[in-house]
């Protein structure tokens, strides 16, 4: 029996793993960002706003672990997770206790 340990993704959607928060809107403004879909916080940490539509729509805003959407970005080690935690909630103002690990599934 084959196991497959990477995402599975096709033409329609792509799987995600980030450390952040789930919002009903993006937390910072990509349009004053200039042509990047992403801002980075002080310790550098690159912070992206996924847009989800499923049975409800929703960002989920937040550094980016794996993306099975990307060949050149597929999985990054992680470690100072509660540094990291910091970091985040600063750069996008929330509470570190709402910070957690979200997976999930996006259309491309």
């Amino acid at each position: 029996m084959k196991i497959r340990n990477v995402f599975v993704s096709n033409s329609s959607s792509s799987s995600f793993v980030i450390l952040g928060v789930k919002s009903d809107k993006e937390l910072f403004n990509i349009e004053e960002n200039g042509d990047r879909d992403f801002i980075k916080t002080e310790a550098g940490l690159k912070i992206v706003s996924l847009y989800i539509e499923s049975r409800k729509v929703y960002y989920v805003n937040g550094y980016l672990i794996a993306d099975g959407d990307s060949s050149d970005f597929p999985s990054k080690e992680i470690d100072n997770i509660p540094e990291k935690i910091k970091d985040i909630a600063k750069t996008l103002n929330v509470e570190e206790n709402e910070i957690k690990i979200i997976t999930g599934e996006r259309a491309c």
